[in-house]
């Protein structure tokens, strides 16, 4: 076990950057840091380090980063003072584990954020440079075995619209939406009587990549339940689409899924004589949906694709036995990327009991 720890104060340089997010340049040769997981791009750099950054509010992610680049104020920017002493890669590993309990000593409101304190006072374990760095070697690799099973899970993501792509991209008779269901409302209006535990409570957030995930803090009652959906009652191949911020995304809705939605949220009913659920969820997110989506969506801060617009979206309406023989298709990537999020949770297990046991001198 390692027993040796040091205050991080004492090993690495500490400096936050100074622009704000809209310094970024979408065309710029540089990364721009900011809190967001992914960087931007900027036109200059300030920076040209072998650096650790840190976003100093939100989810307080952790990069590294060599080389040149710029930094968002709330960012802090890491570099060692003795190479000799600590590995930069050994120290990334090691405030990527931090940050959990960076997570736990954040303060503030709605956006939570760190103070310069929590990042000096961090003790870091210190063995032997050498150590240091077999230790960062092995956490790179089980990280790259992980992002790999990660990118085959996304490209899964996008096998279904390629298919659409190729069996209705052009040529394909189209109808206005409201002509091929049976009912287009949203969710629910009034006010929730909320519950710490029961059904759970969705939002936009929750509907991406044609699922529903159902990962909340929200719930409502059995009893509430009852009266929120009385005018939205879900079905099993109902249909919900996000209407409002990020509108755009769909999802069918399972046998075993029960849960209330916002009125952000569009539900829609398809005729089964006229359209698949699944086709149907799909369709409404292939370009030329999305295109009429941008189109109409109205508001500044939050843009909104009304039910109104939604209702009058042209779709297309092909046979349905080509509508049943996309739903196959897609049936079968659905099996593999299932089969494929096992691994990902499995590698994810792994990393993170790798992590766990690195930096308890375990490894």
């Amino acid at each position: 076990m390692m027993t040796n720890t040091t205050p991080l104060g004492e090993l690495v340089n500490v400096q936050t950057g100074k622009l704000d997010a809209n310094a970024s340049s979408a065309d710029g040769a540089y990364p721009f840091f900011t809190c967001a997981r992914e960087p931007l791009r900027i036109a200059e750099w300030k920076y040209d380090l072998d650096a650790i950054l840190i976003a100093g509010n939100g989810d307080l992610n952790v990069k590294h980063h060599v080389g040149r680049f710029d930094a968002y104020q709330r960012t802090y920017i890491l570099d060692v003072k003795k190479t000799d002493v600590l590995d930069s890669r050994f120290l990334f590993h090691f405030m990527d584990k931090y940050v959990e309990r960076l997570r736990e000593q954040s303060i503030g409101g709605i956006i939570k954020y760190i103070k310069l304190g929590m990042l000096t006072e961090a003790q870091i374990p210190l063995p032997p440079l050498e150590e240091q760095k077999r230790i960062a070697g092995i956490l790179d690799q089980a990280d790259a075995l992980r992002r790999l099973r990660t990118r085959a899970l996304d490209k899964l993501g996008t096998l279904g619209q390629a298919i659409f792509h190729e069996m209705f991209g052009d040529g394909v008779q189209t109808a206005k939406l409201t002509d091929l269901v049976l009912k287009i409302t949203d969710g629910t209006h009034q006010a929730p009587e909320w519950a710490d535990e029961g059904v759970p409570f969705i939002f936009v957030s929750n509907v991406r990549g044609q699922t529903i995930s159902l990962e909340t803090n929200k719930y409502v009652t059995d009893n509430e339940y009852h009266r929120l959906i009385k005018r939205t009652s879900l079905a099993a191949d109902d249909v919900i689409y996000t209407c409002v911020g990020s509108y755009g995304n769909a999802a069918v809705v399972g046998k075993k899924n029960r849960f209330v939605f916002q009125r952000h949220i569009a539900h829609i009913k398809p005729n089964p004589d006229k359209l698949d659920s699944v086709y149907l969820s799909y369709g409404l997110e292939a370009p030329t949906m999305r295109a009429q989506a941008d189109r109409t969506a109205t508001g500044i801060a939050q843009k909104t694709v009304t039910l109104t617009a939604l209702k009058k979206f042209d779709f297309p309406a092909p046979p349905m036995t080509r509508q049943r023989e996309f739903r196959s298709r897609v049936d079968s990537i659905e099996r593999m990327r299932a089969s494929a999020q096992t691994a990902v949770g499995r590698q994810q297990a792994l990393f993170a009991s790798l992590q766990h046991r690195a930096f308890l001198g375990e490894l």
